[in-house]
């Protein structure tokens, strides 16, 4: 049974004869150090030494999230049309506008086109199209009616996707298409967070208006993304949760988030394909209502929602990938991040429905034989839990 295999039945609830895992890492340029830190032998590439069963692929409008630390993807993309990129100052602008910080360790959007900042706005105006900074020092709410996004499903927007799609068409991996930030989170991306929240409360109509033309857009791509691959499953992003609660109430999140991400959604279910949700935080609010509309599969698996929990009440609805804290990886001893690890497997993966992994991508402050420690784990015990 190869990686896709494997994947694939986890998915359809089918048998396999381990479960399979994936880790990844914050920064993507750090992966020759921290093979090198491990000691993987030459030759071996750092999936490999892994054994991660999953190759994240993604439309080209969300490489400059993932790739930001790469010049040279950067700069592809800006010859191609779907990005600005302002080395001097280390900022990538996607197609939306929206400015990504380069050369860290985390994603972090250092710049929102339409929240109104002067300063940010001139430093930005030379990465931007003339349809964003034509409506530069107008109102909000005028800047939304004018808004005017670009076509998710427009010529060239699944290229990268497509090229991965070739290169591992051997079974080794399952490609599986991601499609992170959004709706909501490329709304607020838009117009600033702190802002986005405000309005939700004192505008919910502006709200309304912003999140239905980045739905259509999201739609455009999921449109595309149906006609143009095979994959059995779908990846969407919005993170709704800090580490206590959700971002919003229920009632606002039915008001205004899920009638959107529904929209989307439908574009998957309707072809028959499932839907993984990559969410950080704590959600289980909004699970009951995130399982009505399709949802299959929960990623990353975050403790701050109680895994015991999880696996009780939606292990029957719903695959689960993630799981070992992260945020306590840095802290611990080998020796219990053993412990850490096997429990979690335990717990997630009894009976199946489950991709072993991290709670969210290793940071660098994560010491080398912690790593270790996790992975050795994950191979003495992914077979044992069934």
């Amino acid at each position: 049974m190869n990686n896709h295999e494997r994947v694939t039945n986890i998915i359809n609830r089918q048998p396999v004869d381990y479960l399979p895992s994936q880790i990844n890492f914050t920064d993507y340029t750090r992966e020759a150090q921290i093979a090198k830190a491990l000691g993987i032998p030459e030759g071996q590439s750092l999936d490999e030494y892994l054994q991660n069963c999953l190759w994240l692929t993604f439309p080209e409008d969300d490489l400059p999230i993932f790739y930001r630390n790469f010049d040279d993807i950067m700069k592809k993309l800006e010859d191609r049309g779907f990005a600005g990129v302002d080395f001097e100052n280390e900022v990538v602008y996607d197609r939306l506008g929206m400015g990504t910080k380069m050369h860290i360790d985390t994603f972090f959007v250092e710049y929102c086109p339409y929240e109104g900042n002067a300063e940010k706005d001139k430093k930005a105006a030379p990465f931007l199209p003339e349809s964003i900074t034509k409506l530069f020092g107008l109102p909000l709410d005028q800047k939304i009616k004018k808004m005017e996004l670009v076509d998710g499903g427009s010529e060239g927007t699944l290229d990268y996707m497509h090229n991965d799609y070739k290169l591992y068409n051997d079974g080794s991996v399952f490609v599986f298409p991601c499609c992170y930030f959004g709706v909501y989170e490329r709304s607020y991306g838009l117009i600033g967070f702190e802002q986005y929240m405000m309005e939700m409360a004192d505008r919910p109509n502006l709200i309304h208006e912003l999140m239905e033309k980045m739905a259509n857009y999201k739609t455009q791509m999921a449109k595309k993304l149906v006609r143009e691959t095979d994959s059995i499953i779908h990846h969407y992003g919005d993170d709704f949760g800090t580490q206590l609660a959700p971002m919003f109430s229920l009632e606002m999140f039915r008001e205004l988030v899920k009638p959107y991400i529904k929209q989307v959604w439908d574009v998957y279910k309707n072809a028959g394909r499932k839907v993984c949700l990559h969410s950080c935080g704590c959600i289980m609010d909004f699970l009951p209502d995130l399982i009505e509309i399709g949802l299959d599969m929960l990623e990353p698996v975050q403790t701050c929602n109680n895994i015991e929990t999880l696996k009780r009440e939606y292990g029957k609805d719903l695959i689960f990938w993630g799981g070992i804290e992260t945020q306590v990886l840095p802290f611990l001893s080998p020796d219990e991040v053993h412990q850490l690890t096997k429990k979690t497997i335990h717990t997630l993966g009894k009976g199946g429905g489950y991709i072993i992994g991290p709670s969210q991508h290793v940071t660098c402050d994560v010491p080398v034989e912690n790593i270790k420690a996790m992975i050795e784990t994950i191979m003495e015990e992914r077979d044992k839990v069934f």
